[in-house]
This record gives C-alpha cells, structure tokens and sequence, in this order.
C-alpha cells in the first residue's frame, strides 16, 4: 500500500478541536484533524494539564458523528455532541466540517459551535501535512453574551506512517498567539489501530491516546 494512502486511512478527525469546544481549559491540537479515521469507530483519550477528555467518533460513508466528555478532579466540566460531513472529493485536501453544541454539566448553559477544518497533503507521498481549522462558538443558553467567538489553528507538520512531529500555532482575536510542538507515534502502523501523541508548550503539557475499531 503507498505511504500516501496508508497515512489518509490514519488520519484522524475532530481530535483536540471537539475537546476543546466543550471546555476551553483542554486548548489541545492534533494532526490529521480534517479526515476520516482508519474505521468506522474510534475512542479518544486526552489528558491536558490535570483535565481529561474521552470523545467517541463514528464515521459513515459521508456523515461524522462525535460525542466528547470532559472531567478534571471534581468531577464532569463540559459535554459536546457534533455531526458533520466528510469531505474526500479532492486528492490533496480533506475535509470534515462539524456544527454541535456543549453543554455545561448541569445542562444550564449552551453553546452552539461550527468548526471548519482539513488536512491537506502538500506533496503526493503525504510526507508534508498543513492541518488548518477555524472555530466559532455562540453561547446559546444560559448567557446574556451571544457575541461569536473565533479562533484559528494550523498545524505543519513532516513525518510517515510511524512518526509525525510539528508545531501547532492557535490565535484567538484579541490574545496573543499560543505556539506547541506536537509528536505522534503509530503503536500499530502497519493496521493504524493505534496512536499515541504528546504535545508541550504554551498551551501545557498534552497527552492523546486512540482507539479504533
């Protein structure tokens, strides 16, 4: 199988993005975050700076479903449903544009978020990966402020099927911009099962595990 195609099905979505948008304190990254994963289930694990998230993704033909939890040590912090679409038209670009809501734990707050982002292949083995995205959230319920809040990521990033390194940059108007260094192991690159990442920087000290089935 070329490098190219075994990196597309390794690819994974949403990750730290959707982790995010349920709470602000997990501001985590990850790579791959515009394509589809290497089956049609995926479970993910991130531990950020005392905070946990476990998200559970499911991948149709078309259609990308994501329900995420987040917790620290006194108990539930957040919740986040999303559906969106995948996007594989292009042979360099992949897509997964997402629109959910986050709940706070007791249900009293809301916040409705769309994100937008993609993978795109800078050269044909996939040995250069930018991984740009775009979130806005609108706190629906629960709030009086309904003023949209942006913020823009992109991660380059050189690696293969077992090994991928890079920096993370995230920018939210009006702060000063957030810079990681991100590295991500395949524990099994010849099936892409499973991943494990680490991420330090700005943003803390950031660990991602990843499941498929």
């Amino acid at each position: 199988m070329k490098l190219t195609q075994r990196i597309k099905k390794a690819l994974a979505p949403i990750g730290a993005a959707l982790t995010v948008l349920a709470t602000p304190a997990l501001a985590v990254a990850d790579f791959y975050d515009g394509a589809r994963g290497p089956s049609k289930g995926q479970v993910h694990y991130t531990l950020q700076n005392g905070n946990s998230g476990l998200a559970l993704k499911y991948f149709g033909k078309d259609v990308f479903a994501v329900g995420v939890g987040n917790a620290n040590a006194q108990g539930p912090t957040g919740y986040f449903g999303g559906l969106g679409l995948i996007v594989e038209g292009l042979d360099r670009v992949k897509a997964i544009p997402v629109i959910g809501y986050g709940l706070s734990p007791n249900g009293k707050q809301g916040t409705a978020v769309g994100v937008a982002q993609a993978t795109v292949f800078v050269d044909k083995d996939g040995t250069f990966l930018l991984d740009p995205r775009y979130v806005v959230k609108v706190q629906a319920h629960g709030s009086k402020d309904h003023a949209p809040q942006h913020a823009f990521g992109l991660t380059p990033s050189i690696g293969n099927a077992h090994f991928r390194i890079g920096p993370d940059v995230n920018y939210t108007p009006g702060k000063k911009p957030t810079l990681d260094a991100l590295a991500r192991y395949d524990i099994d690159a010849q099936n892409h099962s499973s991943w494990v990442q680490f991420g330090v920087g700005q943003s803390g000290a950031q660990v991602q595990v990843r499941g498929n089935f």
